[in-house]
């Protein structure tokens, strides 16, 4: 047997079979002569030299736990030592055992801690896990040190932060060994004040380590602030740079903003809807505008998704397509983006560009509507109590002319004031159509103060 054929029965044997006999290494180690013979020539070391090194290398605690309970995912965790200088052993155990993070190259620990989070190949138990990356954390591992000191701020939860003194404490460890994303939260934590005395000179050191270090989203974090003169002085060509470095690292921020740089977009876009964008200075090509927006859209960004259905409509920077353009409205709108799922009822409904389909506008009406969007609550409300989209319902266009009114839609208050004053769909009360029109008096008259 060559080293081809051991790597092609390895790569294709049963993986629960690999458990099953690998996790009785200290002992046995294989029934399976054609697998054992297929692993001891692939890792080109004898039964004996690996039982060796797995003794040598596994403590006596996380050894008898193996002897005893035969748990498998702390055994593989811990075997990879024996192979972390082979990438290609690293790889065939790693499709072996279906999951990336086999192949982290560390003692193990941070290993264990992902598999007892996520319950990869051993039963959920956090407390376990927090123990592995804490030991893991100590010996000097920077990816464990970054999660520790988030744990403890509770990033990316909707927890209280349990220990901010322990997040900076963990969080500068990590930072130290210039682990990029460390720098950048450690540079959040100065800023912000958050378990350490407020220094925004530290901040911003830290922000443009952690951009040096190639974290895209600290080059992002560098551009806006040049872009507008955010606690440093205004500089239109540092910002571009650090855009065009976050940009070109995949960002979909950072893509979608340098699109809309190049396109200048606030001229195909008078509504200017949402985002960061440098206008001054800017050198217009709107072929490169294009490329960047579709990274972008690529990415999976519902703002660039919108904003090629607005180029292929217009003709923007490519050849006019509205098919191509409709294809990127509905994948915007189906991400939840309220600009393209109105621009969507609105064309279903008068069959703009489209076949008329009044339950798609509907649809995607009622979509933006549930998101709060008083516009469209009104024009639900509308399609209710005329009864042409929709079934009149007056029960159901209560219902959203008072969403709308809430908010202070002007023509909704109207609306729900002429409701309560025949009493359609709602019991007549003089009382609170009087209220509701007096208070589209007053939303009137702020309106135009605006």
């Amino acid at each position: 047997m060559n080293k081809e054929q051991a790597k092609e029965i390895l790569t294709n044997m049963n993986s629960n079979i690999f458990f099953e006999e690998l996790a009785k290494i200290d002992s046995s180690f294989c029934n399976d002569s054609e697998i054992l013979s297929a692993f001891v020539t692939f890792v080109g070391k004898s039964q004996e030299e690996i039982i060796q090194e797995f003794n040598a290398n596994v403590n006596d605690n996380l050894k008898n736990w193996i002897n005893d309970n035969k748990i498998k995912s702390d055994f593989l965790d811990k075997s990879q030592e024996l192979f972390l200088n082979d990438e290609i052993t690293l790889s065939v155990c790693g499709k072996i055992i279906e999951h990336k993070y086999w192949f982290i190259k560390s003692t193990g620990q941070d290993t264990l801690k992902t598999c007892y989070v996520q319950g990869y190949n051993a039963e959920k138990d956090f407390q376990r896990a927090l123990d592995w990356l804490i030991k893991s954390a100590e010996q000097g591992y920077s990816n464990a040190q970054f999660e520790l000191g988030k744990y403890y701020l509770q990033i990316n939860t909707e927890n209280d932060v349990i220990d901010t003194t322990k997040a900076v404490e963990w969080l500068k460890k990590a930072a130290e060994s210039n682990h990029a994303g460390a720098q950048y939260i450690l540079g959040d934590c100065y800023e912000q004040g958050c378990g350490i005395d407020a220094d925004f000179q530290k901040a911003l050191d830290l922000f443009i380590k952690a951009a040096e270090n190639h974290d895209a989203y600290a080059q992002y974090n560098l551009y806006v602030r040049y872009a507008h003169g955010y606690g440093v002085n205004e500089d239109f060509q540092v910002a571009l740079n650090w855009l065009v470095k976050s940009a070109e690292q995949g960002y979909p921020d950072a893509q979608l903003d340098l699109g809309k740089y190049y396109l200048q977009i606030d001229k195909i876009e008078p509504d200017k809807i949402g985002g960061n964008i440098i206008t001054r200075n800017a050198i217009i090509d709107s072929i490169k505008g294009v490329e960047w927006l579709k990274k972008a859209a690529e990415n999976h960004n519902a703002y660039s998704q919108y904003y090629l259905y607005v180029c292929y409509v217009q003709g923007y920077g490519v050849d006019e397509n509205f098919q191509e353009a409709l294809d990127w409205l509905v994948k915007s709108a189906e991400q939840g983006f309220n600009i393209s799922q109105y621009e969507l009822s609105r064309r279903y409904c008068m069959g703009k560009g489209v076949k008329k389909d009044y339950q798609k506008a509907v649809y995607w009406c009622k979509k933006l509507a549930e998101q709060g969007f008083d516009i469209a609550q009104y024009e639900l409300a509308e399609w209710y109590y005329k009864g042409k989209v929709v079934e009149k319902d007056y029960k159901k266009s209560v219902y959203w002319y008072t969403k709308a009114a809430e908010q202070g839609h002007e023509f909704a208050q109207e609306s729900l004031a002429f409701c309560y004053s025949r009493g359609k769909g709602v019991e007549k009360n003089n009382k609170k159509a009087l209220y509701w029109l007096q208070m589209s008096k007053q939303t009137k008259q702020k309106n135009k103060k605006k």
